[in-house]
């Protein structure tokens, strides 16, 4: 049972200073040695591929499996919960736990 995939893309930048790039997406700076995720057409940037043919950034992808969602109507594995409110027995529950009063911290008698 294998849930739908996601492919991520991902451009690092090797240089000792930051990149502002021009993506298809829009203008973002990438500050030294660090990593975005971008669009898929943001790879097809001009200035991206001259960039990774200096190698002054490289880009790569991570596939992650998403969770399968059941159909709308017909519950998964595990409990259902019912709907509806709190049943009578709730109201002496929440009277039972209420908290008690904190003693004052004004002045204290010395006995």
């Amino acid at each position: 049972m294998s849930g739908e995939q996601r492919v991520r893309y991902f451009v690092t930048n090797h240089q000792n200073q930051p990149v502002e790039l021009h993506l298809e997406t829009g203008v973002t700076v990438l500050g030294p040695r660090q990593e975005i995720e971008v669009q898929a057409e943001d790879l097809a940037s001009p200035q991206l591929v001259v960039m990774r043919q200096q190698r002054l950034l490289t880009t790569h992808t991570s596939v992650e499996t998403l969770p399968e969602v059941p159909p709308a109507g017909k519950p998964g594995k595990g409990k259902t919960k019912k709907a509806g409110g709190k049943s009578a027995v709730a109201p002496a529950q929440e009277a039972a736990k209420k908290p008690t009063s904190q003693r004052s911290r004004g002045r204290r008698d010395s006995a």
